[in-house]
């Protein structure tokens, strides 16, 4: 008969289990190890403190090293200095110094962020950096990044829970924002129908005038619009926006005027014209411009809109913290 196959001995070993390895460790560290040093302070000698100090050190050491939860923590350097190195397959090999380094550890989890991160941050970066020009500031993109790409949103809440925290009072804001935005809207068409109707003069008797819009030529034509609630959220007066317009418009400007438009009826039919230019037409927006001062919802926007002024010094900077690990 043959004989049975002989069993490795580390079957043999009975793994402990991590509530007694916690004991036997707990016996080591705070009885075994300060009863010797006591003995050996007590033993008025040299050698019997060596002795039983050497020897609760010892058990000290065996039970970290058997103990991974503590020994994974710890990552030992050896720094191995003047050892020989030949280096070959090269023509000309010499023998160099080499220091060799041991790590034993738990690997470090990677701070680079994965590629999809970076199109979000980079496209996130350029909607916040626009938010310095509060007529044309939105954020609908973190919204509707939880909608098209929760995955993303969840990595940002995991990797960047303060960047995320921001990026959710934003959206709230900009919300509130929008909200305000349109209620100001209807407060300027309501006053400026008000007082457009001081022009009805000039048409049809009984005929209603509608308020068109504002009309800015730069140097005598690149007509545009200027639309009363961006001077508003800029905080400027109807002269300082008006320029503002015509030079965004035409850098080197030279001159600008502003026309007011609007459709009133002669004859019974509906005719569309300029009915006041220059200074009358500034004054007319002005005074739209005052009413609003007195309006709630007007002077709100206004006080929330230089809150994203904040939010965006507070957030870029957090947003190149997170490229930058790309």
């Amino acid at each position: 008969m043959g004989k049975k196959p002989r069993k490795d001995s580390s079957e043999d070993e009975v793994e402990e289990s991590a509530g007694d390895r916690w004991l036997h460790n707990g016996i080591v560290f705070f009885l075994v190890l300060p009863l010797a040093i006591y003995l050996g302070w007590i033993s008025h000698s040299l050698l019997g403190y060596l002795l039983f100090a050497g020897f609760g050190g010892a058990l000290t050491i065996w039970r970290v090293a058997v103990t991974p939860e503590i020994r994974n923590k710890i990552t030992i350097n050896f720094n191995l200095k003047g050892r020989k190195q030949v280096v070959k397959g090269s023509p000309g090999g010499s023998v160099t110094q080499a220091d060799t380094i041991y790590q034993i550890g738990v690997p470090r989890e990677t701070s680079q962020i994965p590629p999809n991160l970076v199109t979000v941050y980079t496209t996130m970066r350029k909607v916040v950096k626009g938010w310095l020009d509060p007529r044309w500031s939105y954020f609908a993109d973190w919204s509707r990044l939880d909608d098209d790409d929760p995955h993303s949103v969840i990595q940002i809440r995991r990797t960047a829970p303060d960047l995320a925290d921001l990026f959710d009072q934003a959206s709230s804001l900009f919300e509130k924002i929008h909200s305000l935005r349109e209620s100001v809207n209807v407060l300027i068409e309501d006053e400026q129908e008000r007082l457009v109707q001081e022009f009805q003069s000039k048409f049809d008797s009984g005929s209603k005038v509608k308020f068109s819009f504002f009309r800015i030529s730069s140097d005598g034509s690149n007509d545009n619009t200027l639309y009363l609630i961006h001077a508003w959220m800029q905080g400027q007066d109807v002269r300082e926006y008006a320029e503002f317009t015509a030079r965004e418009r035409l850098p080197n400007l030279k001159t600008w005027k502003l026309e007011l438009m609007v459709v009133g009826h002669r004859v019974g039919n509906p005719v569309s014209e300029s009915i006041a230019t220059g200074e009358e037409a500034i004054k007319f927006g002005q005074r739209v411009l005052d009413y609003l001062e007195m309006q709630e919802s007007a002077r709100k926007l206004r006080e929330e809109l230089k809150r994203v002024q904040e939010f965006r010094k507070a957030i870029l900077p957090l947003i190149e913290r997170e490229l930058s690990k790309s």
